[in-house]
C-alpha cells in the first residue's frame, strides 16, 4: 500500500471513529432526564462532549483499535454478492492449514517422496521384466507346438551331426531342444527375480505412501492439525514413512537386492532433490539439506475458480496444474492436483485398453473359427497351432487383466465423479467445514486405494498375504461408514 493510500485509509478510520463517537455519546446524552440536563447546565455543561469527555478519549482509542484490525471487513449493504463472498470465503476461513511448511515437515516429506520416487524407479524394471518373461514363455510354447506339427518337413530339410559323439539329430528334435532350453532359462530368470510379487508389493507400498502424503498435505485424517501445533502431524507422517520402509523390506522381498543404494538425482522427480549435478549420487536416507521444491510459478492453481471447472471441457483435458509437492493443500487444490489429475489418468487410458480387449477377443473368435475350418479341410494337425495361438492370447489377457482393468477404470471414474458432484452440491459454508473437507480427502483416497486393492487382488495368488495398504483399508472399512 502506498503512502497516499495509507493516509487516505487513516483519514477514513478517523472519520468513521468520530462519527461513531458522536452518535454513541449523543444517544447517552438524550437518555438524561430534564432535571439532570438542567443541573448539568447550571454547572456549565451543555453537550455530550463536555459531559463524557474522559469516556470519549477512551472510546476513541478503542474504535481506532477495532477499525484498524485485520479482522475487520467492509462491504456495501447493497452489494449482496460481495457480502456473500466476504462472509463465506474470507470471514469463515479456518486456520486448519499452516501458512508454510516447517523445516521438520520438509525433512519428513523429503524422505516420503524419496520412497515414492525410488519405488517408481524399481517398478519400471519389475514391471517390464514380468511382462517380457511371460510373453517369451507364451511365444516359446507356441513355437514348440509349431515345430512339433511341422516336424516332418523340418526333418526333411535339416539334420545336424553332433561333433563329439557323431550322433545325428533331426532338425525338429534340435529346434525343440533349443526352444525348451530357452523356456527353461526364461523361467529361471522369472523365478530368480520374482518380478510379479515385487512389482505388486512395491507399487502398493509407494502408492500407499503417496496417499499418506496427500492426507498430510491436506491435514486430514490422522494428520489433522490441532491446538498443539504441527508436531503431531509430522510425527504421524514420520511413522507412516517408517511403516512403508518396513513393508518394502518385508513384503517386497528386497533384502537381498541393492534397493537402498545411492541413486542419481534425476530419478527424484518431486523437487525434493534438485538435479544440480548430473553425476551426483544421493542415498535415500541422506539427511543433507537441499532446496526443497521447484521454483514456484507466480500463478497458483488455486487461482482457478472451482465453480467454473468442467472436467468434460476439451481444454481441461490437456490442462496441467503446478504443484511444488510440499505446500499445504486446500480442498480446491486437492481436487485439481489429485482427484482431477487421477481421473484424467484413467480416462486417457480407457480407450487404449478397451480397444486392446476387443481386438484380443476378436482374435480369439477368429482363431477358433480358423481352427474349425482347418479341421474341416483336412488339416487337423494344424488345428493345434491355432489353438495354441488363441490360448496364448487368452493367457496374456488373463495375465494383463485387461478386461478387469477396463471395468476398474470405469468404476473409479464414476466414483470420483460422484465425489466431485457431492462436493459441488454443497454451499460455500459447508465446503469450509473441516468435517466435510476431511470427508472429501478420505473418500478420494479410499476410492483410489480401492482401485489399487482390486488390482492386487486380481494378480495375487489365493492365500497370499495382503499388502500394507490392503491391511489399512480393511481396518478403515470396519470402522468407517460411507456417506449416503
Amino acid at each position: 500500500m502506498s503512502d497516499s493510500s495509507k493516509e487516505q485509509w487513516r483519514q477514513l478510520i478517523e472519520s468513521v471513529a468520530e462519527h461513531l463517537l458522536d452518535q454513541e455519546f449523543s444517544c447517552y446524552w438524550a437518555l438524561l432526564s430534564d432535571d439532570e440536563v438542567s443541573e448539568l447546565a447550571s454547572q456549565g455543561i451543555t453537550s455530550h462532549k463536555q459531559k463524557y469527555a474522559a469516556e470519549i478519549v477512551e472510546a476513541r482509542t478503542a474504535y481506532h483499535t477495532v477499525l484498524s484490525s485485520e479482522l475487520v471487513f467492509t462491504g456495501h449493504a447493497n452489494d449482496l454478492a460481495d457480502l456473500a463472498y466476504l462472509c463465506n470465503h474470507v470471514m469463515m476461513k479456518k486456520d486448519r492449514l499452516p501458512a508454510t511448511e516447517t523445516l521438520e515437515g520438509l525433512l519428513v516429506l523429503r524422505s516420503a517422496w524419496d520412497i515414492v520416487d525410488i519405488g517408481q524407479h524399481h517398478l519400471i524394471f519389475f514391471k517390464y521384466t514380468a511382462k517380457v518373461c511371460y510373453l517369451l514363455l507364451l511365444l516359446l510354447s507356441v513355437a514348440v507346438v509349431c515345430v512339433t506339427v511341422e516336424a516332418a518337413s523340418i526333418d526333411a530339410s535339416l539334420n545336424v551331426t553332433v561333433p563329439a559323439s557323431g550322433t545325428q539329430l533331426q532338425g525338429a528334435q534340435l529346434i525343440t531342444f533349443c526352444l525348451s532350453l530357452a523356456a527353461s532359462f526364461v523361467a529361471a530368470v522369472n523365478a530368480f527375480y520374482n518380478p510379479v510379487k515385487k512389482w505388486q508389493q512395491v507399487r502398493d507400498a509407494t502408492a500407499e505412501m503417496k496417499s499418506q502424503i496427500w492426507q498430510y498435505r491436506t491435514r486430514s485424517g490422522s494428520f489433522a492439525q490441532g491446538a498443539e501445533g504441527p508436531s503431531p502431524s509430522i510425527q504421524a507422517l514420520s511413522a507412516a514413512v517408517r511403516t512403508c520402509r518396513e513393508a518394502i523390506m518385508v513384503s517386497a522381498d528386497v533384502e537381498g537386492t541393492s534397493f537402498h543404494k545411492f541413486y542419481s538425482r534425476n530419478i527424484f522427480v518431486h523437487g525434493q532433490r534438485p538435479a544440480t549435478a548430473a553425476v551426483a549420487k544421493v542415498a535415500p536416507t541422506d539427511q543433507s539439506m537441499t532446496t526443497f521444491g521447484h521454483q514456484a510459478a507466480q500463478a497458483s492453481s488455486s487461482s482457478t475458480r472451482m465453480d467454473s471447472l468442467d472436467p468434460e471441457e476439451p481444454e481441461w483435458q490437456e490442462r496441467a496444474y503446478f504443484d511444488n509437492h510440499y505446500s499445504p493443500t486446500s480442498p480446491e487444490d486437492y481436487i485439481q492436483l489429485r482427484l482431477l489429475t487421477m481421473m484424467r489418468f484413467y480416462r486417457k487410458r480407457l480407450p487404449r485398453y478397451a480397444t486392446f480387449k476387443d481386438f484380443s477377443q476378436w482374435l480369439i473368435m477368429i482363431g477358433t473359427s480358423v481352427g474349425a475350418l482347418l479341421a474341416y479341410l483336412g488339416f487337423a494337425p494344424h488345428v493345434s497351432i491355432t489353438s495354441a495361438g488363441t490360448a496364448s492370447i487368452a493367457a496374456w489377457m488373463e495375465f494383463s487383466a485387461t478386461a478387469q482393468k477396463v471395468s476398474r477404470y470405469n468404476g473409479i471414474v464414476v466414483a470420483l465423479s460422484n465425489i466431485l458432484l457431492w462436493w459441488d452440491s454443497m454451499s460455500s459454508v459447508d465446503k469450509a467445514s473441516p468435517v466435510n473437507i476431511d470427508l472429501l480427502v478420505q473418500m478420494g483416497e479410499a476410492t483410489l486405494n480401492a482401485e489399487r486393492g482390486a488390482w492386487l487382488s486380481a494378480g495375487a495368488p489365493k492365500g497370499e498375504k495382503k499388502g500394507n495398504g490392503d491391511q489399512k483399508r480393511d481396518e478403515q472399512d470396519k470402522s468407517e461408514k460411507a456417506p449416503s
